[in-house]
C-alpha cells in the first residue's frame, strides 16, 4: 500500500524500475508476440523461450537467445547464429538480419535499456493502474510512436510491452515465467557449443558485415611474423620452413565453439588443397591434452602447434577463430573478421593455381 500511496508519478515508477533492471546480470522468460491493429489483438504470432545477458564489459551489450522446437537464434555479442533444430545445421549471419527475424523479436532488449534514456519522454504524462500493474505511456524516439509498459506492482518489472506505430499499429508482447539472475540459465556466448558435435556449421558467404578497419589490417601485404614453436607433440615448427606454399593459419581454442565446428571445413580445405601446396597451422594456448582430444574427435590431420602471447600479439589475434593468409612469398594477403568464410577458399583457389 506505501508504494501504491508513493508512486503517483511515471517517473517515480520509472526510477524504482531502473534501479530494479540495473540489478540484473541475466534473465530468462517465456515470451509471445502478437500484433496489435486500432486497440485490437491478433492471435499470437510467435511464442519462444528467451534468455538475455548485460556484457560485464560493456553494460549496454546484450547478448541473446531466442528458441522454439524447431530454431534457436543466438547473439553472442559478436557473432550471430541461426540454428535449424530439423536440419541439424548452424548458420552464422548478419547480427543486423538476425535481429530483423520475427522470432528475435521475442528477446525485447527494451528490459535492459528502455527506462534510462526514455525519462524525457514520460513528462506531463499520467500514469494509470490496475490490480496489478503500472501501466506507463511513453515515446518512442523522435516519431509519433507511442509504446505503453505494464509494470508488475510487485517486482516493478515490465511483462507486457506495447510497440504501437501511430496509424495504430504494433507489437504487443507478453512475459511470463520470468527468471532473474539464475545460475542455471544458458549463457548466449556458450550456447553454440552445444552444436559442435552433432550439428553442421555452414560457411559464411557474404552476410553483409561492412568490412571495419583495425589493426589486423596493417598486417595484410606485409611479411607474416615468423614463429618457431612446438607442436602438441612437442616437435619444433618454424614458419620459415613453409615459405613456398600458401599457408593458412587459424588461431583457435577449445572453449570456442565456432572455433571446433570450423575444424571439419578445414580440414576439407587441407585434403583438397594439400597436393597442390597448402598447409595449415591450427595455432591454441589450450592444454595439449585438451586440444589433442579436440583434434583427435574433429578427425583433424593438419598441424597444430601451441601459441603464445608473443605469437598472438605479433599477429594481432583480437578475438577467435581468427584466420590469415600467406602467399607462397611469405605475405599476408588477407585476414578474416567474420570467422570462417567463403572467400577464404576463394583466395586459397586464386593463390594455389
Amino acid at each position: 500500500m506505501m508504494l501504491q500511496s508513493f508512486c503517483q508519478q511515471p517517473l517515480e515508477i520509472l526510477k524504482i524500475t531502473s534501479d530494479s533492471l540495473s540489478r540484473i546480470k541475466i534473465l530468462g522468460y517465456d515470451g509471445s508476440l502478437s500484433q496489435y491493429t486500432k486497440g485490437k489483438q491478433s492471435p499470437v504470432a510467435n511464442k519462444g523461450t528467451v534468455v538475455m545477458e548485460r556484457s560485464p564489459d560493456s553494460p549496454t551489450e546484450i547478448s541473446f537467445i531466442v528458441s522454439c522446437d524447431t530454431l534457436e537464434l543466438i547473439y553472442d555479442g559478436r557473432f550471430a547464429f541461426e540454428v535449424k533444430h530439423n536440419a541439424k545445421t548452424v548458420n552464422q549471419l548478419n547480427p543486423l538480419k538476425l535481429k530483423e527475424k520475427q522470432l528475435a523479436y521475442l528477446a525485447n532488449i527494451d528490459l535492459f535499456s528502455l527506462y534510462a534514456s526514455k525519462s524525457k519522454f514520460l513528462e506531463g504524462r499520467k500514469i494509470s493502474q490496475d490490480q496489478r500493474y503500472w501501466i506507463l505511456n511513453f515515446k518512442i524516439g523522435q516519431n509519433n510512436d507511442l509504446g505503453k509498459i505494464w509494470i508488475d506492482k510487485i517486482t516493478m518489472l515490465p511483462e507486457i510491452i506495447l510497440k504501437e506505430k501511430s496509424q495504430g499499429y504494433g507489437t504487443l508482447i507478453k512475459i511470463d515465467n520470468l527468471q532473474i539472475n539464475k545460475a542455471d540459465l544458458p549463457k548466449p556466448g556458450s550456447q553454440i557449443v552445444k552444436y559442435i558435435d552433432s550439428y553442421t556449421l555452414l560457411p559464411i558467404g557474404d552476410i553483409g558485415i561492412t568490412q571495419f578497419k583495425d589493426s589486423r589490417d596493417s598486417l595484410v601485404g606485409k611479411p607474416a611474423p615468423v614463429f618457431s614453436l612446438t607442436d602438441l607433440s612437442g616437435n619444433k615448427v618454424n614458419l620459415s620452413d613453409f615459405k613456398g606454399k600458401v599457408v593458412l593459419l587459424d588461431f583457435w581454442e577449445v572453449w570456442c565453439g565456432p572455433c571446433r565446428m570450423s575444424m571439419t571445413h578445414l580440414e576439407e580445405l587441407y585434403k583438397q588443397y594439400h597436393p597442390k601446396g597448402l598447409e595449415i597451422i591450427g595455432l591454441t594456448k589450450d592444454n595439449p591434452p585438451f586440444a589433442k582430444k579436440v583434434l583427435s574427435d574433429k578427425k583433424v590431420t593438419y598441424i597444430n602447434i601451441m601459441a603464445n602471447d608473443k605469437s598472438k600479439q605479433e599477429y594481432k589475434v583480437l578475438e577467435i577463430p581468427q584466420y590469415y593468409l600467406i602467399n607462397r612469398d611469405g605475405i599476408i594477403v588477407y585476414a578474416s573478421k567474420n570467422g570462417f568464410e567463403q572467400k577464404i577458399e576463394e583466395i586459397i583457389r586464386k593463390l594455389i593455381d
